[in-house]
């Protein structure tokens, strides 16, 4: 068969739980455990294993399909990664003087085409260095990558070394250096304080300080990056400062509004009790005002009552003694009648 130039590698995100698939490779084959099946995302996956996991369909052509099995179907989201896996040997041997047949070739030459494409697809993956990169291969050889224990390289980052020729290790982006010094051979990544400001610089270019602070100012300030800004984080902070001081005077002032606001509110209420009590007596005043008025009545109804039974009495007496009076006379009338 011919092998097509494609990429061994294919990637699929799953839509939707209990998706069994099929998902399709385009590349060439020559054998179903010429797979590795990944599933998981692009930071972690699982490397699943044929039959257990997934099933493989194969064209004539090499390409084809996988299809997970009951129960191992991804869920919503997951990443499926299909690549080429075919292991890096021969299982043919020509014999001196035997056959050699057609198919036999063809086969041995699939593999090694098939072989070379998982090659490619592994360097496309791998850090390297652009065709036009800037280095001499003859005098200094290969780009190696620094590799310690895991202990001894956990948390370090990796850097060109002095010579700029090297890869190397380090625990931090570079050298602390101190406060700024004139007459002092820096290096790049050498990290260096402004005594004066408290600015943090990175040294991006090699060479023997001179002149004076601040840095900002100073003849090599080209040469340096900064990466702490404390002028500014000063004059930051001083601003924060004083707002802060305005923000507590102006607490002040609305906590001595709120007083006076309050004091204004007392006296108010104890106007207003004034007012109530003044009220109160007003209303008594004129209820003793009105008590003494019907007193006053009661006395003048009781001194007319008093007129009236004394004039009762008087005509009474008048009367009385008119009567005996008009007794009298009849009496001694009558006795001088009879006489």
């Amino acid at each position: 068969m011919t092998v097509a130039a494609v990429a061994r590698r294919v990637q699929y995100t799953v839509g939707g739980s209990g998706q069994a698939g099929p998902y399709a490779f385009t590349f060439t084959v020559l054998d179903e455990a010429d797979l590795a099946v990944y599933q998981g995302s692009t930071t972690s996956s699982t490397l699943k294993t044929l039959t257990t996991h997934y099933t493989v369909a194969l064209s004539a052509d090499g390409t084809g399909s996988i299809t997970f099995v009951g129960g191992q179907e991804p869920t919503t989201a997951q990443l499926i990664t299909i690549i080429g896996d075919r292991a890096i040997s021969r299982t043919t041997d020509f014999t001196p003087g035997g056959d050699i047949r057609a198919s036999t070739m063809n086969a041995d030459l699939d593999a090694l085409t098939v072989q070379q494409q998982q090659l490619d697809e592994a360097m496309d993956r791998a850090v390297q260095v652009e065709i036009f990169g800037n280095r001499d291969w003859a005098s200094l050889g290969p780009l190696f990558l620094p590799y310690d224990t895991t202990a001894n390289n956990k948390n370090r980052v990796l850097a060109y070394d002095s010579t700029g020729a090297a890869l190397t290790t380090s625990l931090s982006i570079g050298d602390h250096r101190g406060n700024w010094a004139a007459a002092t051979a820096y290096v790049v990544r050498d990290i260096v304080r402004d005594s004066g400001n408290g600015n943090v610089y990175f040294v991006n270019t090699a060479h023997t300080s001179s002149g004076s602070l601040p840095i900002s100012s100073n003849t090599d300030v080209a040469k340096f990056t900064i990466i702490v800004d404390g002028a500014s984080a000063t004059a930051s902070a001083t601003a924060a400062a004083a707002s802060a001081v305005t923000a507590t005077e102006q607490a002040v002032i609305s906590t001595a509004q709120a007083v006076i606001s309050t004091a204004q509110a007392v006296i108010s209420t104890t106007k207003a009790a004034e007012g109530v009590v003044s009220a109160a007596t007003a209303s008594t005043q004129a209820s003793t005002a009105t008590t003494q008025a019907s007193t006053s009545t009661a006395q003048a109804v009781i001194a007319t009552a008093q007129a009236v039974l004394a004039a009762a009495s008087a005509a009474e007496a008048a009367a009385t003694a008119a009567s005996i009076d008009h007794t009298l006379d009849d009496a001694i009338g009558l006795i001088i009648a009879l006489g």
